[in-house]
């Protein structure tokens, strides 16, 4: 069970950290298309 947990959060961090550029791209482009 507890490896399992380990598991998913090691997943969940990754996709995290997969996301977060993407809506920092995402904002900063539809900023400057807004300008």
């Amino acid at each position: 069970m507890t490896r399992l947990t380990y598991v998913f959060t090691m997943e969940l961090v990754f996709v995290l950290s997969q996301i977060r550029p993407l809506a920092t791209m995402l904002r900063c482009f539809s900023h400057i298309s807004f300008q």
